[in-house]
């Protein structure tokens, strides 16, 4: 009682409420939070906090967000450049390559001031800073365990008008000494005029046509959804994030001519090693082409060189999208092509096929596969309770459905491998309270991994300012795996407050549960739940004028003496501030 009490205390901010965090499962292309990694979340987090004005950001910062991809900025430009500012997410949402759901999911991300607002002062004479400091201590019940201790994190970033960025972020691991910290990534931004896009140095993430030639960073490992079936290339972007995971360190540039854009970039020496690329793309108000070229040297050698063609093409509801890939050393090459359209009022649908041969990859197996999807939405609208205007109202029904065959042949040797995954979830709005979702996934294989069954069943109830959330979730892989959680949460306009209860049983690790749990903005929490045991957490916030934003986490998770597995204590304290 005196945790819940502590908590309700700190009841001052908006935070990760369901709106936001269903915006962030549309526009990633993912059904749950937990296929998502943590420098995605971190993404969505930042672009949150300082969300882009659409009539007046410039293409380059639109494609350094990440969040929209280079067609549906095309299209955006020359909507604005045709039609004058855009005074509504309705209007959004008539834009060629936008949709009502895409303009819903993009209201945490967007604002609407007016491209010319009388009496402003200039962006280019603005400037901002902003600050995050967490600390967290983490205890386990084996003092001599691994992963105890104090654990640190600082971001910075300093941002002028929208010519200048410089951040910083890094942490350590816990029980290590902060500076140096263990991760971090460092990066400074010039966004040019005219011809030039941007300038960066430091830590960057390269991603170009449908992800054959060059993709750094987070990428989907199941097609969860139709929107998953195409990759969004967002071309040169700046890395902020704690961990740096699979970005690039060196120096990046894009250079544009009307509507061709030409990026490049070239990493630092690391352990010998080091990888220069170029892409070339023309932008349309109705699709993109390009081409991407890259090459690796490792100890002088050139060990990788890679050519691509790349191409996607919309119109009337109907896209296609594809690369083909060449790696010259090896003599090999791949191909990703599909084509997302719609059938009618509600139905949407997707294929996909690739052809990645062993000799391309470099992995033992290779990959051939076909790939359906089917999205369909039906039945009544409901009004979502405590939701008014544009997006307020959500059809009873929303149904998905991706089929994945894949075969992964090996040498002659030995036998081949063959899988198939089904993915199908139900999202039913009972009421303007209720809403419930049932998800399967199933994935079928002669593989080591074996077969593996997934069923879970979700129910949330929101009332004005309090929400209830129940799951139920049971896993058939090597025997059986369950968990079941229920979660209270308290949110107005000025505060949020969530506590939550798990129990949780997997005797084998194939039966191992992931699991998303709140925590402060910029942390992304999806523990595998192993073994037998239960776990208790509440997050909360607090908003000052002057100290900034304070949040905190407690957690912990005890085992059953059968297990034979060291419990867990967390303290997490975050501070956030614009300086």
């Amino acid at each position: 009682m005196g945790i819940l009490m502590l908590m309700l205390w700190l009841v001052c901010r908006p935070g990760p409420d369901e709106s936001f965090l269903q915006a962030v499962r549309t526009l990633s292309g993912v059904t749950d939070l937990e296929e998502l990694d943590e420098t995605e979340m971190e993404r969505y987090t930042v672009l949150a906090a300082h969300p882009l004005p659409v009539n007046r950001t410039p293409r380059s910062r639109f494609l350094a967000s990440g969040i929209l991809s280079p067609y549906q900025v095309a299209s955006l430009l020359d909507y604005r450049e045709r039609n004058g500012d855009i005074l509504s997410f309705a209007e959004l949402a008539r834009v060629d390559g936008f949709d009502e759901e895409t303009a819903c999911a993009l209201r945490p991300f967007f604002s609407l001031e007016p491209s010319l607002p009388p009496g402003s002062i200039p962006e280019k004479t603005k400037s901002r800073q902003e600050m995050t400091v967490r600390t967290a201590f983490v205890r386990k019940g084996d003092p001599e365990a691994d992963g105890q201790g104090w654990q640190y994190g600082l971001k910075y970033r300093y941002v002028r008008g929208d010519r200048w960025q410089v951040s910083f972020a890094g942490r350590n691991s816990y029980g290590e000494r902060f500076f140096p910290p263990s991760e971090h990534t460092f990066s400074a931004v010039r966004y040019g005029e005219r011809w030039l896009g941007k300038v960066v140095l430091g830590h960057f993430n390269a991603r170009f046509g449908q992800g054959l030639s060059e993709w750094t960073g987070f990428r989907l490992s199941s097609l969860s959804s139709v929107s998953a079936f195409s990759l969004k290339p967002n071309l040169i972007t700046p890395a902020f994030s704690y961990s740096g995971a699979g970005c690039y360190r060196g120096a990046a540039a894009d250079f544009r001519l009307g509507k061709t854009v030409l990026s490049a970039y070239a990493t630092l020496p690391e352990n010998e090693s080091f990888r220069v690329g170029a892409n070339l793309s023309r932008f349309g108000r109705y699709g993109q082409a390009g081409t991407t070229a890259t090459a690796e040297w490792n100890q002088g050698q050139l060990k990788e060189a890679t050519v691509s063609l790349d191409g996607r093409y919309h119109f009337r509801g109907v896209d296609l999208f594809g690369e083909t890939a060449v790696r010259l050393l090896q003599k090999a090459a791949a191909v990703r092509a599909g084509s997302r359209f719609r059938i009618g009022e509600g139905v949407e649908a997707a294929f996909l096929a690739r052809a990645l041969p062993t000799g391309y990859t470099g992995k033992k197996n290779g990959e051939y596969a076909l790939s359906a999807g089917l999205d369909l939405s039906s039945g009544p609208y409901v009004t979502r309770s405590g939701q008014t205007g544009f997006g307020a109202s959500v059809q009873r029904h929303k149904v998905s459905l991706t089929l994945d065959a894949a075969a992964l042949p090996k040498p002659l040797s030995e036998p081949g491998l063959k899988q198939l995954k089904i993915l199908a979830s139900w999202q039913f709005q009972a009421s303007p309270n209720w809403s419930w979702t049932l998800r399967l996934s199933e994935r079928l294989g002669n593989g080591t991994d074996g077969n593996r069954t997934d069923i879970r069943l979700d129910a949330q109830r929101e009332d004005g300012p309090w929400m209830l959330r129940f799951r139920a979730n049971g896993v058939i892989a090597a025997s059986f795996g369950a968990l079941a959680y229920a979660e209270g949460g308290y949110r107005t306009e000025d505060g949020w407050v969530y506590v939550r209860a798990t129990l949780f049983r997997a005797d084998d690790w194939k039966d191992r549960i992931y699991c998303y749990e709140r925590d402060a903005p910029g942390n992304f929490n999806v523990p595998a739940r192993y073994g037998r045991g239960v776990s208790l957490s509440a997050v909360g916030a607090l908003k000052t004028r002057k100290a900034g934003r304070w949040y905190l986490r407690l957690a912990w998770t005890g085992y059953a003496k059968a297990t034979e597995k060291p419990g867990k204590a967390e303290l997490k304290l975050q501070w956030m501030k614009n300086l």
